[in-house]
């Protein structure tokens, strides 16, 4: 019998599966999915747990037309049900099974968008967005795109298309293998904040926000005619260890916009503890910090818009939440990490950011706007734990 190999740098399932390697068992994974309520999740995981690896597998799950050998033709379905042979997941009842190949699938990933420039940023999403229109190109070839959507189709594939084309583009090929398999599709998208991050990082965050929330929210949000499910990993998964559960983050991102500081500093800080022990906080922990925060905001980007690190009254924030709607809250959000070696405490840390947030008159940029409710928050880090103060 021939030895199995080690997968070392093999992210895709059929790879695994068809080329003798060995392989841990996580399609049980799949069936939590399929189990779960919510129309789209976010799956943070920690560094090497392998989440290319399971949404490899998700994908070749639910995929009805893998290698689309005829163009204009649907391929069979279930043609990879043969790589779930002797998996966990073939035992788990038959409503699990008449899941397999059962659903168009659209498959992207943005885990190595690291820009440092918003123009080279935005071609890059234009070149992944191209590369999965192409592997769907048998819909030009077929009868059920009208003119105008053919044409769209072209523009893409040719990288001439212009920014709107290209934030459509998620909810516009949903629509497309939709209509042609008469079936709801699964969206797959790895690292799905890798952009943001980059963002953040290199100073284009509010143009990556601006696109990734039309880009995500045209695809996965009000398409359940549509849509089967949208799966995401997220690369806040370099500060997690655990699921970060749907719920707990709605709740704590509601706390925020209802204005219940109490709530929502109980769920940052219930968020805060799956941060993984071991992971190094070292040089720049503070932006550690903000890098976090700016990240699970992007979540109420279609309410508020984001703001961090720009200049208002007498100085840079760091954080600033605008509400669309000028009778709700806005938010100025300062962040300081406990410097224990300056023997700084938690208190002296917030009072610190509360009186930066006062002296430098951050909420300038609020006012101006017209917004009267204004909440200014001091959000002190020491290690794993977090503290927030509302200015009074």
């Amino acid at each position: 019998m021939k030895m199995k190999k080690l997968p070392i740098g093999i992210s895709d399932f059929k790879d695994i599966i068809t080329g003798n390697y060995y392989y841990v068992d996580k399609t049980l994974f799949i069936k939590e999915i399929i189990d779960s309520g919510d129309k789209t999740l976010l799956i943070p995981r920690p560094r090497r747990f392998g989440k290319t690896l399971n949404l490899s597998m998700v994908k070749y799950f639910y995929d009805c037309c893998p290698g689309i050998s005829s163009p204009g033709t649907p391929a069979p379905g279930n043609t990879y049900k043969n790589l779930f042979d002797s998996l966990a997941i073939l035992g788990a009842g038959q409503e699990y099974l008449d899941k397999i190949g059962k659903h168009p699938v659209i498959f992207l990933t943005f885990r190595n968008i690291k820009d440092t420039d918003w123009e080279s940023c935005l071609e890059s999403l234009k070149k992944i967005i191209q590369r999965e229109y192409a592997r769907h190109y048998y819909l030009l070839e077929s009868q059920k795109l009208m003119p105008h959507e053919r044409e769209y189709f072209q523009k893409i594939i040719a990288l001439t298309g212009n920014k709107s084309d290209y934030t459509n583009s998620l909810e516009n090929l949903l629509i497309f293998i939709s209509r042609f398999y008469d079936e709801r599709a699964v969206i797959l998208i790895d690292e799905y904040d890798a952009p943001v991050h980059a963002g953040f990082t290199h100073g284009y965050y509010e143009e990556i926000i601006n696109f990734i929330r039309i880009f995500l929210g045209g695809g996965l949000k009000d398409t359940d005619q549509y849509l089967e499910k949208g799966i995401l990993t997220g690369i806040i998964d370099r500060y997690f260890s655990n699921k970060i559960e749907n719920t707990k983050l709605e709740i704590m991102l509601k706390a925020l916009i209802d204005g219940d500081i109490i709530l929502f500093e109980k769920m940052l800080k219930a968020v805060m503890l799956a941060v993984f022990s071991y992971h190094d906080f070292g040089g720049e922990p503070e932006k550690v910090y903000h890098a976090l925060v700016a990240g699970l905001l992007i979540w109420i980007s279609n309410t508020h818009e984001i703001k961090s690190n720009r200049e208002s009254g007498y100085g840079r924030y760091d954080i600033m939440i605008i509400p669309k709607d000028l009778a709700k809250i806005g938010y100025v959000i300062e962040f300081k990490t406990v410097d224990k070696d300056d023997n700084e405490t938690v208190d002296t840390a917030l009072e610190a950011a509360m009186a930066q947030i006062e002296a430098k008159k951050y909420e300038t940029d609020l006012v101006e706007r017209g917004i009267k409710h204004i909440k200014k928050l001091a959000i002190a880090f020491s290690g794993k734990e977090v503290f927030v103060k509302e200015l009074p």
